[in-house]
């Protein structure tokens, strides 16, 4: 990846973005509150580090293990970036060029997202609902999201069962439907299970994308973090 726009300086740099992302004993409130600030928290100089803490407003356990990572934050960075190339993703970090600007308006940016496939540069619409929908339900939501890719929208959606998943088969099924799938898993996690042809479809198309490092099971608390993403990517053009 080539270097973005340089940001205020100083910030982390890729290889230990990746890493500090990859931590799962982190919160993820933690992880995106110590990428997106500007104040040196891993120097080792750093004696105030417990003041630096709050007012980073990140717990002292979460300080303390975020700064012990990013001891091996090259090793770890090439790990992940090869899981990653395993399920035929990229990693991009917020410092590199193909990070969507638009996430850097949330209030906690991901500093890094897995893509697998390319975003697409045009507007979008989220198309999301029940996992248990009627098969009313899933009808009008397919239909939804068919006229709506056929008129040129991005379908966004969370590629989770029910209207979720209804949403993106409708969009690939349009001769030119374009759809994003954001996941609340590692990209290289099989879940839901056994819909490995619709992700490469998807993939074709247009983009599954996720902030949660490789190998991060589908836990309950991570789908409503992907949400602000999924809500993102479907307000102006990526």
């Amino acid at each position: 990846m080539t270097p973005r726009n340089p940001q205020p300086s100083p910030t982390l740099d890729a290889d230990s973005l990746i890493t500090l992302n990859a931590n799962l004993e982190l919160s993820r409130a933690a992880v995106c509150a110590l990428a997106d600030t500007t104040e040196p928290w891993w120097l080792p100089s750093r004696r105030l580090w417990r003041d630096l803490a709050a007012q980073i407003g990140v717990r002292r356990g979460d300080f303390a293990r975020a700064r012990a990572t990013l001891r091996a934050a090259g090793r770890t960075a090439a790990a992940e970036r090869a899981l990653a190339a395993q399920a035929g993703a990229a990693v991009v970090t917020r410092v590199d060029a193909g990070y969507p600007e638009k996430l850097l308006e949330l209030a906690l940016p991901p500093p890094v997202l897995y893509l697998r496939g390319r975003l697409p540069r045009r507007p979008g619409l989220s198309v999301v609902g029940s996992r248990r929908a009627s098969a009313y339900g899933m009808d009008v939501a397919g239909g939804f999201a068919a006229d709506l890719a056929s008129r040129g929208l991005v379908i966004v959606s969370g590629f989770a069962r029910g209207v979720d998943t209804a949403a993106h088969r409708a969009a690939v099924a349009q001769p030119d439907g374009v759809t994003v799938a954001v996941l609340g898993c590692g990209i290289d996690v099989d879940y839901p299970r056994g819909r490995e042809a619709l992700r490469r479809e998807i993939s074709r198309r247009g983009a599954i994308v996720s902030e949660f490092p490789c190998g991060a099971p589908p836990v309950p608390f991570n789908f409503p973090i992907r949400n602000r993403l999924i809500a993102a990517d479907a307000s102006v053009p990526l």
